[in-house]
C-alpha cells in the first residue's frame, strides 16, 4: 500500500503516478508488467517510486484492493436508489452503475479483466485476490442482511451463497456478459474495452434486468 511520502505528494503528481501504473498493469500481463515503463509515464525516477510504493506487487495491489474500487463505488453511489429503496432496485442501480463505470473508464476495466486472468497464474497476487473479494463481499454482505431483515429474501437463504453468485454476477459474469452481447469473448474485449460504450443504454438495463430478475426469482419471497 501507499507509504505516507505518496499522500504527501500533489494531487496531480498522485494522479500522473496511478495513471501511469494504471496504463501499465492493464496493457499486459502483470509478470511482464514493466515499472520502468511506469516511472518514464510519470516523469519521476525510478528510486522516487520505492519512496512511494514498496515495489510492483505493492503497486498492484493498491490499484486493485483501493484504487479501483473506490472509483467504482463512488460511481455507483454517485447514482444511489432513494432511501428505503428495496434490495432488488439498489441491485439494479448498482449494476447499471457498475456497466456505466465500465463505458466510462474503459482503461480500469481493462485493468479489472486483466486482473481476472492474471490472479490465478501469479502466486504474488493470491493476497490481491483474496482482499479484493473480502471487500466485495462485506458490501453484498451488508446489503443481503438488511434484505432479509425487510423480509424481502427467503429466510433460509444462504447469505454466503448469495454473495457468492452476485460477487461473480457483478464482476467477471458481467463482463462475460456485456462481451456476449458484442459478439467478442473477454480476451476480445480486453483488446478493445471501449467498445463497451456501442451498447446503447436500453441495451444495458435490458442486460442487467435479465441477471437480478434471475437472483430475485431464487433467492426472493414468493
Amino acid at each position: 500500500m501507499p507509504k505516507p511520502t505518496f499522500h504527501n505528494l500533489s494531487e496531480a503528481k498522485r494522479r500522473r503516478i496511478t495513471d501511469a501504473a494504471v496504463a501499465e498493469f492493464s496493457s499486459v500481463p502483470y509478470a511482464k508488467a514493466n515499472l520502468d515503463h511506469v516511472v518514464k509515464a510519470a516523469g519521476i525516477s525510478k528510486g522516487s517510486l520505492y519512496q512511494y510504493f514498496g515495489g510492483k506487487a505493492d503497486l498492484y495491489r493498491w490499484l486493485l484492493t483501493s484504487w479501483l474500487p473506490e472509483r467504482k463505488m463512488a460511481a455507483i453511489g454517485a447514482q444511489a436508489p432513494p432511501p428505503g429503496a428495496s434490495i432488488w432496485q439498489i441491485l439494479e442501480q448498482a449494476f447499471v452503475a457498475g456497466v456505466r463505470f465500465a463505458v466510462a473508464e474503459p482503461e480500469l476495466t481493462r485493468l479489472g479483466i486483466r486482473f481476472l486472468r492474471d490472479h490465478e497464474l501469479e502466486p504474488a497476487l493470491a493476497e490481491v485476490s483474496r482482499q479484493h473479494r473480502a471487500a466485495a463481499d462485506a458490501w453484498l454482505m451488508h446489503l443481503l442482511q438488511q434484505g432479509q431483515a425487510r423480509g424481502e429474501l427467503r429466510a433460509d437463504l444462504d447469505l454466503s451463497v448469495a454473495a457468492g453468485f452476485l460477487a461473480h454476477a457483478l464482476g467477471e459474469g458481467m463482463l462475460d456478459q456485456l462481451a456476449r452481447a458484442l459478439g467478442l469473448d473477454l480476451h476480445e474485449m480486453l483488446d478493445e474495452p471501449g467498445v463497451v460504450g456501442t451498447l446503447t443504454e436500453d441495451q444495458l438495463v435490458t442486460l442487467v434486468r435479465h441477471v437480478t430478475s434471475l437472483f430475485r426469482d431464487g433467492a426472493g419471497v414468493p
